[in-house]
């Protein structure tokens, strides 16, 4: 059952994404670490185009361009004491959403939450994720952050920082499974199935890997959204 429904994705994720030319996007290229943190926190329940408006503001703020930012994990938490949680949503990110409905916070807060994290482990720098992650301290943090407690958003932290190449199984990824194989998948079959659905397509695709999969997935089911 598992063969065939790894054949069946196999060809679908053929029919309908670029693989040949498929490469990750600005997301994965940050030049700074706070980029990774904004990117990561504010891109849960949203379309990606209210994310990248958010940096652009952002960066606009700083007098810079997403390519060419260099603030730290520091900077930004003593600007955003200095300004509070509320006016940094007004007035610098211009944007404010919550981490969730009911019970959710700022993400401006859970922006300055997660930086917080990082920052007191001496995580400063994306090289740093990539090199010294997992950090057991940080983690708890950020997973008791309101809208962070199933992890999801921290494996998208950690492959925006290119620490963490597999499967995200995210709505977006649920969503392509079930359009495949016409059936709802747990978690760990997603993983199971596109894991193995990669293997296969590195045949004819070398340059694929799990997390670049999983980001043509997001891309094609982002552009069938109404």
């Amino acid at each position: 059952m598992i063969e065939a429904d790894t054949e069946r994705v196999v060809a679908y994720c053929r029919g309908n994404l670029p693989l040949a030319t498929a490469k990750l996007g600005m997301e994965f290229g940050y030049p700074c670490l706070v980029l990774c943190v904004i990117d990561t926190v504010f891109s849960p329940g949203v379309r990606y185009e209210s994310v990248t408006n958010t940096i652009w503001r952002y960066c606009r703020y700083l007098g810079t361009t997403v390519d060419a930012c260099t603030v730290t994990l520091d900077e930004l938490l003593r600007d955003m004491e200095r300004l509070g949680i509320e006016a940094y949503a007004e007035r610098v990110f211009k944007n404010r959403q919550r981490t969730s409905p009911r019970g959710g916070i700022l993400k401006a807060e859970a922006v300055y939450r997660f930086a917080g994290a990082l920052g007191r482990q001496g995580l400063s720098t994306v090289e740093d994720v990539r090199s010294r992650w997992p950090d057991p301290a940080a983690e708890c943090e950020i997973r008791a952050i309101p809208g962070h407690g199933s992890g999801v958003s921290l494996k998208y932290f950690l492959m925006t920082c290119r620490a963490y190449n597999s499967i995200i199984p995210d709505r977006m990824i649920f969503r392509f499974l079930e359009q495949c194989l016409a059936r709802s998948v747990s978690s760990a079959e997603a993983e199971h199935l596109l894991t193995g659905a990669c293997r296969q397509l590195q045949a004819d695709f070398p340059h694929l890997t799990p997390a670049l999969l999983d980001n043509q997935i997001w891309k094609f089911q982002r552009d069938r959204q109404p």
